[in-house]
């Protein structure tokens, strides 16, 4: 054998195990991929028929040594494990009696049945969607010479709006049969830049507004990537033919990505400037005067400003992008229900509480407390502690310890811990809130005041703590705007409760000061600095005399967070105060069964009175 001819076959076995590896690794992804719950079909490698089944969960760790095994249950089977990779010869996902969609729905949006894809609606539906696509020139037709390409799917769901049902169709790509490994990332408005935003409308007299984007991912920029889709049985032509991508279309993992993009694009080419930190939030100076702010989160857009604003940036929106519902005044946004009036802002959830249900339990069963839960009662509570969750982050501080306590018994819950999410359940339905954002008189004279609490050794395991705390942007007029709140497991056993205190603290002045630096760039043009005056108010004495003194704690790690602090005060960024408990707002955040109504009554009310 020749030197030539034996480099040629080394290089062609080389290129034959590389392709090997590459189409294991690519098994191997998708069998890693599979999520809990989902439906496949599969054979067996001793078996020439199909098996239907249901993913329980991974059988290994996914660096170990089993981490192809899967617990799958074939119907009318006990559940058994298998190794994905080399027990089985092929498989597909099995249709699912309810599509679903990866991104949040509101509450009185339904996912169809497959049984419904061939009525009138959901056809015209689909055929519409068809009609985007063309529009909007989101792919040409090629013949198909078995270019890599993917599948496609429907998602159809029906809507209420104003009294009136709605079907939508839309149609989206597999984009888990792609390997691409870029970039998928993208930013969206956070909780505490919307509450920023809209103290400033409140302040500025500004309407709220919101904007919709149509069809947004099919409306941004093109894409240099070659990207192929085998194109629905409803389309034209579909024969031989593939569909090249001109635009990022719904579920390609970078689809999100590129549609922020084109539309970061848009508002700085128009004079907006980027928060530096909250990318999906934007504000426009005009002569000088802060004149509108704009918040994104994926196609919904909330903004207010001025005139000028309004004309040379909004008006210019709306002509780049196909926009569908617009509102002002009152409006749903990202599931919050927003209303303004001459005087102020809420934002409530009461729509949304409508329609969550508490866990089914009869009296015989609620009577064995200390008995674990079953499998469904776990399903049931893991869901209504999440809707619960929901509502703690966005409007209902109140609830935010009991969210707390019960999440740390998810993965071993008992009877009693249904009764308590009921319980929780029913206490939102009967005491009705929101959030009021008021006028705050001249933004130049803000201030940002905290109250933070920490309760030692609080929490169902008998040793961790819960560590909590609420943040007011207050005007010199007494109103109150709630910026931000959380409750949760401090990060760290500690040994005492004025480490609790000290660690609920810093993780409460990192949010003031994150707030301040948003608020100093917009209101003021400080960029990289706060400017805004930070007031903390603690009921623990000795936290307060260790950070104004020069004596050291005998806890050496505790020395650590104190002498952070310490120096946060000294040089004048953060002033730290003592309360009484009786008015330690943050009070009912760590711990279980104190009163919420002084933190009801200064959220409800916007009056916050020191």
């Amino acid at each position: 054998m020749s030197e030539t001819l034996a480099k040629h076959l080394n290089a062609m076995h080389a290129g034959r195990r590389a392709f090997i590896m590459a189409e294991t690794s690519e098994k191997l992804r998708r069998a890693i991929r599979h999520q809990v719950g989902q439906r496949v079909r599969y054979l067996a490698a001793d078996s020439n028929d199909w098996t239907k089944a249901t993913i329980l969960s991974h059988a290994g760790k996914v660096t170990g040594k089993y981490k192809t095994w899967l617990n799958i249950q074939d119907d009318g089977c006990d559940p058994k494990s298998i190794d994905w990779i080399t027990g089985v010869k092929q498989w597909e996902y099995e249709p699912q009696d309810h599509i679903s969609d990866t991104s949040l729905s509101e509450c009185n949006e339904v996912f169809l049945s497959v049984s419904r894809q061939y009525d009138k609606d959901v056809l015209a539906a689909k055929q519409a969607e068809l009609e985007n696509w063309k529009k909007f020139k989101v792919f040409e037709e090629v013949s198909d010479r078995g270019q890599p390409s993917m599948s496609v799917r429907w998602v159809c769901t029906e809507k209420d709006v104003d009294g009136e049902t709605k079907v939508k169709a839309r149609l989206v790509a597999r984009g888990f049969e792609e390997s691409h490994h870029d970039r998928t990332d993208s930013p969206t408005g956070g909780k505490e830049i919307l509450r920023v935003f809209l103290s400033i409308l409140a302040c500025k007299n500004w309407k709220c507004n919101s904007i919709d984007i149509k069809a947004a991912f099919l409306q941004g920029e093109n894409f240099q990537r070659d990207v192929y889709l085998k194109p629905p049985p409803e389309a034209e032509n579909v024969d031989k033919v593939l569909w090249k991508l001109n635009k990022c279309v719904y579920e390609l993992n970078d689809a999100s990505r590129v549609w922020y993009f084109t539309v970061r694009t848009f508002l700085l080419k128009l004079g907006c400037v980027q928060l530096k930190a909250d990318p999906a939030g934007f504000y426009w100076y005009n002569e000088g005067i802060l004149s509108g702010v704009l918040l994104m989160h994926v196609d919904n857009f909330i903004w207010g400003g001025t005139r000028a604003f309004e004309n040379k940036v909004v008006a210019k929106i709306r002509s780049e992008f196909q926009v569908g519902q617009q509102c002002s005044g009152a409006f749903k946004y990202i599931g919050l229900q927003v209303t303004q009036d001459d005087d102020d802002i809420t934002i409530s959830q009461s729509q949304y509480l409508k329609n969550v249900k508490p866990v089914p339990i009869n009296i015989t069963r609620a009577c064995n407390k200390l008995e674990d839960c079953n499998k469904t009662e776990q399903e049931n509570l893991r869901s209504l502690v999440g809707q619960i969750g929901w509502m703690s982050t966005n409007t209902r501080p109140d609830v935010s310890y009991d969210v707390l306590n019960m999440s740390c018994v998810l993965n071993h819950p008992k009877v009693e811990n249904v009764i308590q999410a009921n319980k929780c359940l029913r206490r939102l339905e009967i005491v009705d809130s929101c959030l009021r954002f008021p006028h705050l008189g001249d933004l130049s004279n803000v201030k940002l005041i905290d109250f933070s609490d920490a309760s030692h050794a609080s929490l169902p395991d008998g040793y961790s703590s819960a560590g909590g705390f609420i943040i007011f942007l207050v005007g010199e007029n007494g109103k109150s705007c709630p910026l931000a709140w959380e409750a949760k497991k401090i990060r760290r056993v500690v040994k005492s409760t004025l480490a609790a205190e000290t660690l609920a603290v810093s993780d409460a002045v990192d949010m003031c000061y994150f707030l301040g630096t948003v608020l100093s760039e917009i209101l003021f043009h400080v960029n990289d600095k706060n400017v805004i005056p930070i007031c903390n108010y603690v009921d623990n004495h000795s936290l307060v005399e260790n950070v104004h003194s020069t004596k050291n704690v005998s806890e050496k790690r505790l020395r650590i967070d104190l002498a952070a602090l310490k120096e946060l005060v000294q040089e004048g960024h953060v002033m730290l105060k003592w309360v009484k408990s009786n008015v330690q707002l943050a009070d009912c955040l760590t711990k279980k069964g104190v009163n919420t109504q002084n933190l009801l009554h200064v959220v409800q009310k916007g009056e916050l009175c020191m």
